[in-house]
Parts: structure tokens; sequence; C-alpha cells
């Protein structure tokens, strides 16, 4: 039996550990992972206690499924404090294997970007698990943005996904899609990003440093978020800087409020 991800909810990691033991006693059970972010990999450990399954990931995410402590110190930039310790930021890890050395019936495809390693799965049926390549119109209203640490990376894999064979696509968060649907979404979150990159293009008018720049887009999306949610944006707008910066688009200073980024002349 294979599960694709654990989600973000222990109990119901739980809950689905006791149904697949009392229901399929001779199976064994593998976990394949999209990608290593918290909010995929929190029933894990239930899983590995419950089911003594066996764990795959992306290879450049392994680090991160092994041990999750990982994404608090490249958000923070040290050992996590204790606002990023809290449980949306933390899981239990688990010992993972790489999903190259796994003999898979579904095909993969590594579309990176949202994270380093983004996979996507397909089924023989042609059902395509997303992952969080893509988000629902209504997760993006919510939310207000879409995090992305690879801006470049992230905008090549929506469009490569044009091309993805599937009937029905099923997004970590949002909707089961039929293919018009999904292509209508792809459309969208490209045209999101692209908004995004407009509103940042202009804050650069301004030398900033990345806490002021951060500043900025929090208030444009009216963030109400605690401080551990601050360092994850903290983290998107890095990313948004390195888009530029490697463009040859931005200026960088070093100066008495830190080092700032404006637009070159």
């Amino acid at each position: 039996v294979y599960l694709i991800d654990t989600g973000s909810n222990e109990s119901l990691a739980a809950k689905v550990g006791k149904y697949l033991f009392e229901n399929f006693p001779d199976y064994e059970f593998v976990v394949v992972h999209t990608h290593c972010h918290v909010d995929h990999i929190k029933g894990n450990a239930k899983l590995k206690n419950r089911l003594n399954a066996n764990f795959f990931a992306p290879i450049e995410e392994l680090s991160l499924g092994i041990y999750p402590e990982f994404e608090g110190i490249y958000l923070f930039g040290a050992p996590a404090p204790k606002f990023l310790r809290g449980s949306f930021f933390m899981a239990k890890g688990v010992i993972m294997n790489s999903l190259e050395e796994l003999a898979f019936p579904l095909e993969m495809l590594k579309l990176p970007g949202h994270s380093p390693g983004h996979t996507v799965f397909i089924t023989p049926d042609e059902v395509v698990f997303l992952g969080d390549l893509v988000f629902g119109k209504d997760i993006i209203e919510k939310h207000k943005y879409i995090y992305i640490m690879d801006v470049d990376k992230h905008l090549n894999s929506l469009e490569k996904a044009k091309n993805l064979r599937g009937s029905f696509f099923v997004p970590s968060h949002g909707k089961m899609m039929n293919r018009e649907e999904f292509l209508k979404t792809l459309e969208e979150n490209i045209e999101f990003v692209k908004r995004q990159l407009d509103f940042f293009y202009n804050i650069f008018k301004t030398p900033l440093n990345i806490d002021e720049i951060t500043g900025e887009f929090l208030t444009k999306i009216n963030f109400t978020g605690n401080e551990g949610m601050y360092f994850l944006a903290r983290s998107y707008v890095s990313a948004i800087v390195k888009y530029f910066y490697d463009r040859d688009m931005l200026v960088a200073d070093l100066t008495s409020k830190g080092l700032t980024f404006s637009l070159r002349n």
C-alpha cells in the first residue's frame, strides 16, 4: 500500500494508521513524499510506529524528513527560537531513503521551486498528485501569497506542468480538478506570481533591507500572523530578492541599516 505525504495532523494520521493496520494486516506500507515541508510529514512518526512503514522522499530533502528541525534553522538562520519550534513548524523525523532508490509503480516527475526537490506522482489511470505545485484560488485569497523557495524554478515548473499527462489533478491544498480546471489554475498561479514580482519591483525603487522589504510586503497583504509566520514570509521575500538580484536588476549596498537592495540604474 502506497501513501502520498502524511499531512499536518498527527491525530488524523493515527486514525489512518489504525484503519490500514486493521484492514490490510498482510500488506507492506510505503510512504512517498512530494516534498518534506513539515505540513507534509507530520504524520510520519505515527505511521512508522503503527505500520512500520518505509519512507521515501526527494533526495534534495531527505535531511528535512529525517531531521525536521532543519526547517526552523533555514528560516531563522540559526537554531530555531521557541516561536519556530511550535506545532506548525515541527514534526518528528523518521529514517528515509531517496525516491530514486524506490521501485515504484507510479510515474515521478521532479518539478522544483516550491521546494528544492518537489516531485509530483502520476498513477497508471492518470491521476496526478501535485503536492504544492499549485494552489487553489481560495487558498491564494486566504493567505495572499504562495510560498516559493526558488522563483525561477517554480515558474519553469508551472510551464512544464502544462504538458502533464493526466485526467484528474489532486493538489495538497485545494480541491481535485479535471484537466480543464487544472490548466486554468496553472495560469492563475503563473499570473499571480507575476503580479507579485511587479509589486516587489516597485518596492525596490527605494533601498531597503530584507526586513524592511518584508514589512512592506506584509503591510500590503494585511498580515495578522505570528513571529513564526513572519519568518516564513521573510524566506519568501528572500527568494524574490534572489530572483531580481540574479538578473542584475538589483544593487546590494552594505549600509548602517544592513544590506540593502535597490533597482540598478
